[in-house]
């Protein structure tokens, strides 16, 4: 999914963008809540863009689909190595293990897991850098918008 968002400046390979759901938000003075901070994002396909130029961002592909993969599948081996994890614990204290441990190990397990995807991907924001992928009059598609 992309974005429509203004160049406020260019330096070097990063760009300082405006997301706006509109162009003409990015001039406005109003308080309609709109507006939202500027960020700063890579262009990696070299488009050439000057100050109020509108681009259309988006995160990089690959971290999205790698960041998809591990949201489901490290929470998912998490709860199954809580599952073995009970009964090898059990066992080391002389215990038989129980359903109800399991299930306790498990959703420990699950929880655990799904708070350091969580951390990973919305505090620390460890996924890729936000990029321009049309500039120009050109959709992410490679259609024009004029």
């Amino acid at each position: 999914m992309s974005r429509k968002a203004v160049v406020l400046s260019s330096e070097g390979g990063l760009v300082s963008v405006l997301p706006v759901s509109k162009p003409e938000c990015a001039s406005c003075t109003a308080s309609c809540g709109r507006k939202e901070d500027a960020v700063y994002v890579a262009n990696p396909k070299g488009f050439p863009v000057n100050v109020g130029d509108v681009v259309y961002i988006a995160a990089n592909r690959r971290w999205q689909a790698l960041e998809g993969l591990v949201s489901l599948l490290f929470p998912f081996l998490s709860a199954v190595v809580g599952y073995f994890a009970a009964g090898f614990l059990a066992v080391r204290c002389n215990r038989i293990p129980s359903d109800g441990m399991r299930a306790v190990f498990v959703l420990a397990f699950l929880f655990s897991a799904s708070a350091v995807v969580l951390l990973c991907t919305r505090v620390l924001r460890l996924g890729g850098r936000v990029e321009i992928v049309g500039a120009g009059g050109m959709d992410p598609d490679g259609r024009s918008v004029r």
